[in-house]
């Protein structure tokens, strides 16, 4: 009996899943297609346990920019996924995400912190109590991301993060009655004792390196804080997105 090749084995799942969950298996094979690759002929050691995160990342991005439908001629727009940008010379850029985990009623929060020539300069992960709301999870990773600046002696900052709303509330383009007006009122005293800080809000293509992060805070018990020395698991994140 001859075994099917992957290709007919990929046309059989595509008829039995559902279009979502096809798209994440096939992206996610890819990853673990590329970082076997890497290891093999670069002898960069894999992190797997990443794929996931780095597929769901990578698919997002997809999803963003592909057409909606058949566009012919001049009419079809051309459009790719943004990719990070370094910050300008003497300022440094500090990404931060949240991750939800249902099921242990907590939240991930993840900080990477890059200077003008992208550099990492530190790396930070925590767990938070997952209050309902992934705002506020976001708005909390913020806060996080700041407090790791600030303790790394930093300033001259731009924060960006993949949560339009969260950006608006910080630089004061909405307004919130909710719970987490408190985190953002917190952030905002923060921001104003720091010499230069600018939020932004960054498409989450560019923001993938902090999710792996947010991610993986659910492996730590307790906060941790890398400075410029980075363990096996972190450096594994950042090899995953060269």
């Amino acid at each position: 009996m001859v075994s099917p090749d992957m290709l007919t084995v990929f046309q059989d799942l595509a008829k039995k899943m559902n279009k979502a969950d096809f798209e994440l298996l096939a992206v996610t094979c890819w990853t673990i297609w590329t970082a076997t690759n890497k290891l093999l002929f670069e002898a960069k050691k894999p992190g797997y346990q990443m794929s996931v995160a780095k597929a769901e990342a990578l698919l997002e991005a997809y999803q963003r920019v592909k057409p909606s439908g058949l566009t012919c001629g001049a009419d079809k727009e051309k459009k790719t996924a943004k990719a990070w940008i370094p910050p300008p010379q003497n300022w440094f850029k500090v990404n931060v995400d949240a991750a939800i985990s249902k099921e242990k009623n907590i939240s991930g929060l993840g900080a990477v912190i890059r200077d003008a020539t992208g550099n990492i300069i530190a790396a930070a992960v925590k767990t938070s109590r997952f209050h309902g709301n992934v705002s506020y999870a976001e708005a909390e990773a913020v806060r996080w991301g700041l407090q790791a600046a600030v303790d790394a002696g930093l300033s001259s900052l731009i924060i960006e993060i993949d949560s339009q709303m969260v950006a608006d509330l910080i630089n004061n383009r909405k307004g919130s009655k909710n719970e987490i007006y408190w985190v953002i009122s917190e952030i905002q005293n923060k921001l104003k004792d720091l010499h230069k800080v600018k939020c932004h809000y960054t498409p989450r293509s560019c923001n993938a390196i902090a999710h792996s992060l947010a991610r993986l805070a659910f492996d730590h018990l307790e906060a941790v804080v890398w400075l410029g020395s980075f363990p096996i698991e972190i450096m594994n994140v950042f090899n995953s997105f060269v």
